[in-house]
């Protein structure tokens, strides 16, 4: 077994999960989903304390999108402050310029309106969101390139560290559990190798490589968000849904044990209530509890007295994932969890 990750062969692992096995694998990600993007403001509430409330991807996306279109702009303008800097943090760059939706990409200023197209969203939805931020002096803006992030804080301070370790480091445990499960599969012939240093020691990790970590985290969820906008659910509704998955072993992510799995009946998922939803998710009990009826009737929840249940359609596979959006998620994971194990290792 090499000693390194080998992430040409991780994806071509992911992508030759049988139906049933991707299955299981999406809806442990999906799980995940309230810690990764809706629960970011709860996180030492490091959030919470300067902006004075919670926020959640949906204001992280404009300030993820602005940050990965400041770095390309300085990377492509030697003359900028920050050039030699990016180059010496030897992002992912090439997968950031095949994004022909940010705006530096193709020499254009960066504006709400591209954001608002970007994420099919109004644009006055996008400047409220955006206020935060420039009320925090993380974002600014120039005549001459529009909104940009103020870099002097990305590359000198230890804003928001904190949170930025913790969903990191839950990330990595995420992906080193999904490997260890993907190496057991039978059928499965190049066993991956992931063992990265725990995030939380910070101390030995150098100020480029806690960069660049922070900069592959904005890049996953403005490329989620992107992802998010052709879902048929609402944000909220995504977050219920998350919270709803409730595991009894959650160290197993894959299921290639039987063909067709009851997975309540063979307790590998557990029910739950409104109560519970709310306590996680953070979503006032009322919300939540309108959410759920929501998804209802939408055919994905089941309520059988204050217990809820994921329908069978949710679990069985019989919702298709097309093959196009399959690949461009994994792709985007891949270039995050490629940074993540070169900072770490």
């Amino acid at each position: 077994m090499e000693k390194e990750l080998n992430i040409e062969e991780l994806e071509k692992n992911i992508l030759s999960l049988k139906r049933i096995n991707f299955q299981s694998f999406a809806i442990h990600h999906l799980a995940n989903f309230s810690n990764f993007f809706h629960n970011l403001g709860s996180y030492s509430f490091e959030l919470e304390k300067q902006f004075g409330e919670r926020i959640d991807i949906r204001t992280m996306a404009p300030q993820s999108f602005v940050m990965i279109n400041s770095l390309i702009y300085e990377y492509m303008h030697p003359e900028s402050k920050f050039h030699l800097d990016v180059i010496q943090l030897q992002l992912p760059i090439n997968d950031y310029l095949n994004d022909s939706l940010l705006p530096a990409s193709y020499n254009k200023k960066c504006t709400y309106k591209s954001m608002a197209i970007t994420f099919n969203l109004p644009i006055e939805t996008i400047r409220r969101h955006c206020k935060l931020w420039f009320a925090s002096n993380i974002m600014l803006k120039i005549k001459e390139r529009g909104i940009y992030i103020n870099l002097d804080l990305l590359m000198n301070s230890n804003l928001f560290k904190q949170t930025h370790i913790q969903i990191a480091q839950s990330m990595v445990e995420s992906w080193k559990l999904l490997i260890s499960n993907v190496n057991d599969l039978d059928f499965i012939k190049n066993k991956i190798y992931f063992n990265p240093r725990s995030i939380a020691s910070t101390e030995k990790i150098s100020k480029e490589k806690y960069i660049k970590i922070i900069v592959n985290l904005n890049f996953f969820w403005y490329r989620a968000l992107m992802h998010l906008k052709m879902s048929p659910l609402s944000f909220l509704e995504l977050c219920v849904l998350s919270a709803s998955l409730y595991f009894k072993n959650s160290k197993i992510t894959l299921y290639p044990y039987k063909k067709d799995i009851d997975y309540y009946k063979n307790e590998i998922l557990l029910p739950t209530n409104i109560n519970s939803i709310s306590n996680v998710t953070l979503i006032p009990r009322e919300t939540t509890r309108r959410t759920v009826h929501k998804l209802i009737k939408k055919g994905i929840l089941t309520k059988k007295k204050n217990l809820i249940f994921i329908n069978t359609s949710v679990l069985d596979g019989s919702i298709k994932i097309p093959k196009k959006f399959k690949e461009a998620v994994i792709k985007d994971a891949m270039v995050v969890l490629k940074t993540f194990n070169e900072a770490l290792t």
